[in-house]
């Protein structure tokens, strides 16, 4: 065919995941191809981009925290250097706390040797009308925010302006392999496939065993006029701070997929209580998202390459704290991809029962 294209990495998604795989892969003189299929309720269009060290449940530090931060930050501001745009910010996290006895379980695990560079329980700043609501608060350290949505967008256009990016539905069955174990889809032939779909993953005929439990997300964006923007807020919701004046993003629900968007108003009313609860200001909302993420059930990621077939290969499950793991997993996805070095155990599907496929369920390789 004339106009076919041949390249190393076809990607299929440009969500986090597939755009900083991209990215990684452009620096190393990869040549690639996205396709995405550009879904505005995808978890990355959705995503309110929180970089969070801490799991609040157990008050413990969040899985590789040591690779992660502060080193996450230096990562996103290594590709605002590049686009030349300002998409990280650093915000100081305060978490109000409901009671005494739930205060005093952060303040143990605040002076132990563990969190001691994380968590502050006094002396630090924060907002009067704050204070004068909650007397219990701890300040988390390391913690802001990717705008993931602008992120994105100035990748796209550096795949663009490369001819390296379609924006349309992928058709798997449409997903051939030819004769010199290359994959190829309608003008694109490549040596590997990367699938970071997200929830696509489900109608994936060779990844759709992956087990994944689905959940649901909600954000707002809200004008709460009065709030000093200059921190991330905590106390059931998050408050995370826009770029615009007295703008917010408001979330922290997670629901199952079986909720529909009749309830959308329930959930942005309690959402506005919540941040009410917060400031004790009037909330105004703008807008309201909602968005499914592929949730693992270990919340370990999946990454590696397909059991049976050569050159598959799959980037999916980074789930909330997708913004922080890709800066840590899309280098190494990378470099397994060029260099086939090792993932580690935990993280290699080849490590997980990965059930065979019946040939029903696979295109016709033919």
């Amino acid at each position: 065919m004339a106009d076919s294209k041949k390249v190393d990495v076809l990607i299929v998604g440009a969500g986090i995941t597939g755009s900083t795989l991209a990215l990684e892969l452009l620096a190393q003189g990869v040549t690639i191809h996205l396709i995405d299929n550009q879904e505005p309720n995808s978890s990355s269009r959705i995503a309110a981009g929180l970089i969070n060290p801490i799991i609040s449940k157990g008050i413990r530090k969040t899985w590789q925290y040591d690779q992660l931060f502060p080193a996450v930050f230096d990562y996103y501001k290594q590709w605002e250097k590049e686009f030349e745009e300002r998409f990280i910010s650093r915000y100081p996290y305060l978490v109000m706390h409901a009671n005494s006895n739930e205060n005093k379980q952060w303040e143990r695990r605040a002076l132990s040797l563990e969190l001691t560079e994380l968590l502050e329980i006094s002396n630090f700043q924060c907002p009067q009308l704050v204070l004068d609501r909650h007397p219990y608060i701890t300040k988390v350290n390391h913690c802001g925010r990717l705008d993931v949505q602008r992120f994105l967008l100035a990748a796209q256009h550096r795949f663009m302006a490369l001819k390296s990016f379609c924006a349309e539905e992928f058709i798997h069955n449409a997903l051939r392999c030819n004769s010199e174990n290359h994959w190829c889809y309608k003008n694109i032939e490549a040596k590997k496939v990367v699938f970071c779909e997200g929830m696509g993953i489900g109608k994936n005929p060779w990844f759709n065993k992956l087990f994944f439990d689905p959940t649901v997300g909600d954000v707002l964006t809200v004008t709460i006029p009065g709030l000093d923007a200059a921190f991330m807020y905590k106390k059931k919701a998050w408050l995370i701070p826009t770029r615009e004046p007295f703008q917010f993003l408001l979330g922290n629900n997670f629901l199952k997929v079986e909720t529909n968007n009749e309830d959308l108003s329930i959930e942005a009313e309690a959402l506005i209580l919540c941040a009410k609860e917060i400031t004790g200001l009037p909330v105004t909302l703008l807008q309201h998202k909602r968005g499914i993420r592929p949730t693992i059930q270990n919340r370990r990621p999946y990454l590696g390459q397909h059991p049976n077939y050569n050159n598959l290969f799959v980037y999916n499950g980074l789930g909330s704290k997708g913004v922080s793991l890709c800066s840590w997993l899309s280098p190494m996805m990378a470099n397994y991809l060029v260099e086939k070095s090792v993932l580690p155990v935990d993280l290699d599907i080849n490590g997980f029962n990965l059930r065979p496929q019946t040939e029903k369920t696979l295109p016709d390789f033919q």
